[in-house]
């Protein structure tokens, strides 16, 4: 799907235009091809000339991608002059003519990510939704991890890459983590386009990897693509996991707002393993958390066995950072040594963290 913008002076163009002086009245087409390959990809050019009622010559220019349909081209420049001198050559102003732009290099996930579904929006716009559904299901439109997801304006899907997902409901699919990641994307996606990361199963390698994925908003439908690389390590490196669960919960929130993160923060189905995430009003009030009443207040306790007031520790965050503890750890009935990364947002606390095994000496907190 790489089409470079070419630019060509009508000069180029108005071979033989000369000769159309001395057409007779009434509409006389030639067509001259002007690209030097044809299909692959490639974007194909033709000049039109007619000979007006008025007797004078116009042309105009005309552009496709492989079997599309021919884009006009006309510039404001156009009739040849009356009378023609013979033997000179006329031109135009100079315009562009060609398709999209040259598509990123895969290298560049990223950018790469934008084209596709960029081009999943220009194919919609040629076309219309029923052949960029029909192109987009099926497996030429798909680049290796690359494929376009597509919901209508009931959050049903309506393209994947997976064909038994089509028509199912957003509300019914989440991640391997309980996620609910299509409502997710479906909230967070814009005209301009938006970024959202969550967990997900790689269809290519049947691994959970961590996914960024561009979702755009465009004539009441959401389009979105993305791609897959390892996340953070649960074992290897549990605190950029703390955060990187802390983000997700934030993204929610901005995608879905108050009530529907705080619903899906104290169901089981948000628990992964010992991560959970639980949120707190500024003065401590809890409002989420898979195990503990809501209501409570996290300010009712006191220290940790070390001593150390921990709980003062969280309201106090003013932006980000980490609160080291000792707290019982239920999975193991012992008191270790805990790592809770905590955020503000919006008026609220946000916090997830993990327990090392063994440790029961209170830190710093870094980790």
């Amino acid at each position: 799907m790489s089409h470079p913008f070419r630019t060509l002076s009508a000069g180029a163009l108005l071979i033989a235009l000369v000769v159309g002086s001395a057409l007779s009245s009434g509409v006389v087409r030639f067509d001259f091809a002007a690209s030097d390959h044809h299909g692959g990809g490639e974007t194909e050019f033709r000049v039109q000339a007619r000979q007006t009622e008025s007797g004078r010559v116009e042309v105009r220019a005309q552009a496709r991608m492989s079997a599309d349909e021919w884009t006009t081209h006309t510039p404001d420049a156009r009739f040849l002059p009356i009378p023609t001198e013979p033997g000179r050559w006329y031109s135009s102003n100079v315009f562009a003519v060609g398709g999209s732009a040259a598509a990123p290099d895969i290298s560049d996930p990223g950018a790469y990510t934008q084209f596709y579904v960029a081009e999943a929006v220009d194919y919609y716009e040629r076309h219309g939704r029923s052949e960029m559904l029909r192109y987009y299901n099926s497996a030429e439109s798909m680049v290796g991890q690359w494929y376009l997801f597509a919901y209508d304006e009931n959050d049903t899907y309506i393209a994947h890459r997976i064909a038994s997902r089509l028509g199912q409901s957003a509300s019914d699919i989440v991640g391997p983590d309980g996620y609910p990641i299509p409502l997710v994307l479906i909230g967070a996606a814009t005209e301009e386009g938006s970024w959202v990361d969550y967990l997900h199963v790689n269809a290519e390698t049947g691994a959970v990897q961590l996914k960024h994925s561009w979702v755009v908003r465009h004539d009441g439908i959401v389009l979105g693509s993305g791609w897959y690389e390892d996340g953070p390590s649960r074992e290897h490196a549990p605190g950029a996991f703390a955060q990187s669960f802390v983000e997700r919960a934030l993204a929610m929130y901005q995608a879905l707002g108050r009530e529907a993160t705080l619903e899906h923060y104290n169901s089981p189905e948000s628990v992964d393993g010992e991560w959970y995430v639980s949120i707190y009003e500024l003065d401590g009030t809890r409002l989420a958390h898979p195990y503990l009443p809501i209501g409570g207040n996290l300010l009712d306790g006191g220290p940790d066995v070390t001593g150390r007031h921990f709980r003062e520790e969280f309201i106090a965050i003013e932006d980000r950072g980490w609160v080291g503890y000792v707290f019982l750890n239920p999975d193991s009935g012992e008191q270790e040594q805990k790592h809770t990364w905590v955020v503000r947002h919006d008026g609220l606390l946000f916090a997830s963290g993990w327990y090392e095994a063994g440790v029961v000496a209170s830190s710093d907190g870094d980790s």
